[in-house]
């Protein structure tokens, strides 16, 4: 695909760099006493409500589909006030702060100096801020993050490419990018009127990407695995059940750019379309126990990866170990949960879990297997179907009992590989 027409709202026109910069820079400062407040307690208002909740949501669902972890370290472009600096830091996340107006710093700092006291923490992942443009780049090593995050912030940047390059350069193999703002569609009025107010009153840039450009962008400069998401909010009535998504979306994906997209690993992952039939796994029991009083049973398992792709840990086509019983597809098939992977696992390489399995009279008689899957791409499999013993034949805590489920575990050997529709949960 050649590069789009339609690129940017402000696409073609005349950009003062130093002119948008000191503008960014001055935001706070053109704000009345008010606005300054709302930017302490952003994003709750008191004005609307629904502002609260579309925000919280979204913000929310971007991460979780980031699958960040404790202890990664995030560059949150366009930081501000700090409201979503602090979500990520109670995370668990290292986050780098990166936004053009110290006067933002000033107030996220003071924002987030009270997290200790107010959420009895002794310590907190480290916060550092930067008071630059990203496309001028920083002062940091290549491959520093585990994610960037740009929440309603990709349209202020002034120089996309040089930006996401930056990007890129800074996101360890494996890392994801993820972006959550509207986008513009030549002529949509709604979306245009407010950004020529905001440029009229505070001189910032308020220039949103068309869908097409903003992906041609992404994958011209190197990332891959662009998925773009519905933005779904809140309950539903149950009369709504046979709706599609984009129906009931606040943010349907035909009119945002909220997608995220990795940087390569340098070979072939579970989350490329055409991984299937390079990905290939050993599964090996290695040890099973009965909790005391009968109502679990915990697997130790390993599994290699015997294949030629990299096993992802999160994001679309993650590898996760699932407990079923019955053949995919039919009605007799049911799973007793999903377990996340705690890393990436390259190719040759051994990773080993322990998966709990609840025991009551609906199950014990059940044959478990235990398998793998590419969440929402594929299943895959080189194990056998596990015969779990009825704990009730022994008291609770005596050795029968889990020797009952030892000798289960390893008959009724099967290799199977299967396709699994997307989205089965």
């Amino acid at each position: 695909m050649g590069k789009p027409k339609q690129m940017r709202y402000l696409s073609g026109r005349n950009m003062d760099k130093a002119k948008l910069l000191a503008a960014a820079k001055s935001y706070v400062a053109k704000r009345d006493n008010a606005e300054v407040a709302w930017l302490y307690s952003k994003p709750f208002s008191e004005s609307s409500h629904k502002t609260f909740f579309a925000e919280m949501y979204q913000i929310l669902n971007l991460i979780e589909s980031m699958g960040l972890k404790s202890g990664d370290t995030v560059l949150e472009v366009g930081s501000g006030s700090g409201w979503v600096t602090e979500i990520l830091v109670l995370l668990g996340c290292s986050v780098h702060a990166l936004d053009p107006a110290e006067d933002m710093h000033a107030i996220a700092k003071e924002r987030l100096v009270g997290l200790k006291t107010h959420y009895k923490k002794e310590s907190l992942p480290l916060i550092v801020y930067h008071s630059s443009a990203l496309e001028d780049g920083l002062d940091l090593p290549d491959a520093t993050f585990d994610g960037v995050l740009f929440h309603a912030s990709l349209h202020h940047i002034i120089d996309e490419v040089a930006g996401l390059r930056e990007c890129l350069r800074l996101l360890k193999p494996g890392g994801i990018l993820a972006v959550s703002e509207w986008a513009w569609k030549p002529g949509d009025i709604e979306i245009e009127r407010p950004l020529d107010a905001e440029m009229e009153q505070f001189g910032t840039l308020e220039s949103p990407f068309t869908q097409e450009y903003l992906d041609w962008l992404l994958a011209s400069i190197g990332f891959v695995d662009v998925v773009r998401y519905h933005a779904i909010n809140g309950l539903f009535f149950k009369a709504m059940g046979n709706r599609m998504l984009k129906d009931i979306a606040q943010g349907p994906a035909s009119a945002t750019n909220i997608l995220t997209c990795i940087k390569p690993r340098g070979f072939p992952s579970t989350s490329e379309k055409n991984s299937l039939n390079g990905t290939r796994a050993e599964l090996e029991i290695i040890d099973t126990a009965i909790s005391a009083d009968g109502l679990s049973l915990n697997i130790s398992i390993l599994a290699k990866n015997t294949g030629q792709t990299l096993w992802v840990g999160r994001g679309f086509g993650a590898v996760r170990m699932s407990l079923f019983a019955g053949e995919l597809g039919s009605p007799d098939f049911v799973e007793a949960g999903r377990f996340n992977l705690s890393n990436d696992v390259r190719p040759g390489e051994k990773i080993e879990m322990t998966v709990e399995l609840s025991l009551d009279a609906t199950n014990t008689r059940k044959d478990w297997c235990v398998g793998l899957l590419a969440e929402e791409n594929f299943w895959f499999d080189r194990g056998s179907a596990k015969t779990i013993g009825n704990p009730a034949l022994a008291a609770p805590g005596d050795p029968g009992s889990v020797q009952c489920a030892r000798d289960g575990l390893g008959s009724k050997v099967t290799t199977f590989l299967h396709n699994i529709k997307k989205g089965l949960r």
